[in-house]
């Protein structure tokens, strides 16, 4: 029986040398997502045209936006004479198409880098996302030339107020003299970042996506000025509970704390969690709401004495103070409200202030929560709560069992 062999497949070498040669190619989806477009041989560029189309995600990472468009065994020669790049995606992204040489073969891809490093005319420092869409900056952001095309001072970083989804920070940035501005979505941090001033929220009405920020354990947000949260034209309608900040166990350290404008606005410290500011920390004139299941340490003032504000407190055991401020003053419409504990002796939980230090209990029992360090704590709170149950203020004499 005779055997017949099998045809020897070859890859062929791809050409475009002719002046009216086009190459035309549609993405569909993220850059990496699909393997190279055209596989040969080898490939022979010249004086033809590279058409790229279509629509790339935001979805990825900063430093890994790349897509093969020609995969070769062997060698590239020449290049396109025009290519164009006709892309849609997110403004905090730039397209450009090259040849290089990865794991032993030549390739010929479409890489994205971001706008802010582009030096160009287009440059700039704002980033937004779609819906259910995540980018991860794992790049080091540091200050560029700027660009008053674009009104960017090269320094600093706006989540825009259309972002819809997640934006993570997660490389080591420094930008001591610009602002982080969060104006919609979702921004998280989880590697360190410092900034000249912090902003979550702004002066437009967030109705659809409430600007958060998000502090993960180990991440690091230094402000050197202020860190405000909330509207500082105090005219926005805000959704859902408004601008927030949330540490998890990270650390955010800042100058000074305001929270601002007439709607609800927050800041959630988690237990391991640590907000640390220099000098004042103010609660505004809105239905703001603190809690605290970490730490918050005020170098100078902490007020809670204009607006219907929130203070919670979480009890997970016996533990030093959850605020301490040079002096504190508080107002006669804040409420406190403490979780994880319960009332006991059959009568309603006292919170008692002495002074310098406000605590839960008496005696042995007390749990001290507020605590100035240099001045006093004036003024009271209109109304406190302790595990749901309606609690009071003064001198009562009842005990609790910290929950945990």
């Amino acid at each position: 029986m005779v055997q017949r062999r099998r045809p020897h497949r070859r890859r062929l070498l791809y050409q475009n040398k002719a002046a009216n040669a086009t190459l035309t190619l549609t993405l569909d989806r993220p850059l990496g997502d699909r393997g190279a477009f055209l596989t040969a041989a080898g490939a022979s560029l010249g004086n033809g045209t590279l058409v790229v189309t279509g629509s790339v995600t935001g979805t990825g990472q900063a430093s890994d936006l790349i897509q093969d468009l020609i995969t070769t065994s062997g060698y590239i020669t020449g290049d396109f004479a025009d290519k164009i790049i006709n892309v849609t995606s997110h403004e905090q992204l730039v397209f450009k198409a090259y040849q290089t040489y990865k794991a032993g073969v030549t390739h010929y891809v479409l890489g994205a880098s971001l706008a802010w490093f582009s030096g160009t005319p287009t440059s700039h420092g704002n980033f937004t996302l779609g819906a259910g869409e995540t980018f991860d900056v794992d790049v080091n952001l540091t200050q560029q030339i700027a660009n008053p095309a674009k009104n960017w001072d090269g320094r600093s970083l706006t989540v825009t107020a259309s972002n819809s989804s997640t934006l993570i920070l997660s490389a080591g940035n420094n930008l001591a003299t610009g602002t982080l501005a969060v104006r919609g979505g979702d921004l998280v941090i989880t590697g360190s970042t410092g900034v000249g001033s912090g902003l979550i929220g702004g002066s437009a009405d967030f109705t659809t996506v409430a600007p958060v920020v998000t502090v993960r354990d180990g991440g690091y947000w230094g402000v050197n000025g202020a860190l405000v949260i909330g509207d500082v034209s105090a005219g926005g309608v805000w959704y859902n509970g408004g601008a927030g900040l949330v540490i998890t166990g990270g650390t955010v350290v800042s100058a000074s704390g305001l929270f601002s404008g007439a709607g609800p606005v927050s800041a959630s410290v988690g237990a391991g969690g640590l907000w640390r500011t220099t000098g004042d920390l103010i609660l505004g004139t809105g239905t703001s709401r603190l809690s605290i299941a970490g730490s918050v340490s005020v170098g100078g003032m902490y007020r809670q004495d204009y607006g219907v504000n929130t203070l919670t407190l979480t009890l997970d055991g016996p533990r030093g103070a959850f605020l301490t401020a040079g002096s504190i003053i508080l107002g006669s419409s804040g409420t406190l409200r403490i979780d994880g504990a319960t009332a006991v002796d059959g009568g309603a939980a006292n919170f008692a202030s002495s002074g310098s230090a406000s605590a839960l209990g008496s005696g042995a029992n007390a749990q001290v929560l507020l605590q100035a360090t240099a001045g006093t704590i004036s003024g009271d709170f209109a109304a406190v709560t302790v595990g749901g149950n309606a609690g009071s203020t003064g001198g009562g004499r009842d005990f609790i069992i910290v929950g945990g």
